[in-house]
């Protein structure tokens, strides 16, 4: 009976039609401009980030949403009024190709930043996801440990409100 499974499985997966596998790519455009734009991001630079996003992109960090470039700046802004010295390394980035045209870029990296208020370093891992429509970012998914940045906010906010 094992083996009538094994063979089964084999036969399944061996006439099934290539042309349905998606392909990954990790030097391909859009995992480059992803990369061009987390850059950008993480140093709060706006000059020319309509490269990369639509009007309408939806950035989604952790359980917080942003959308539309007017509120994504917005929230930039904060971040840089917080946190200076940022920094990215070990980036690792790739681009899934669906046979619908769907595309989706993931990216690891390790995000080191400083608060402005306490000189406290942090150092954090972050996974993004990118989903593109007409060579645009429309959706982002910022996902990582909050604690640290969620105090810092916090402590600045209590900080602005007093003054």
């Amino acid at each position: 009976m094992h083996k009538l499974y094994i063979f089964i499985f084999f036969v399944f997966f061996s006439c099934n039609d290539k042309n349905n596998i998606g392909i990954v790519k990790s030097s391909d455009e859009y995992s480059l401009k992803s990369i061009r734009f987390v850059n950008k991001f993480i140093r709060n630079d706006h000059e020319g980030i309509d490269e990369f996003l639509s009007e309408s992109t939806t950035l989604k960090i952790n359980d917080s949403v942003y959308t539309g470039l007017k509120d994504i700046f917005k929230m930039m802004n904060l971040n840089s009024k917080v946190f200076s010295k940022f920094s990215i390394d070990n980036i690792e980035t790739s681009t899934f190709f669906y046979k619908d045209g769907n595309l989706l870029t993931t990216q690891y990296l390790n995000y080191t930043y400083q608060s402005s208020l306490s000189y406290s370093n942090y150092y954090i891992r972050s996974v993004l996801t990118y989903k593109w429509f007409n060579n645009k970012i429309i959706e982002v998914n910022y996902i990582f440990d909050a604690t640290s940045i969620n105090n810092e906010i916090a402590n600045y906010q209590d900080l602005t409100q007093k003054n």
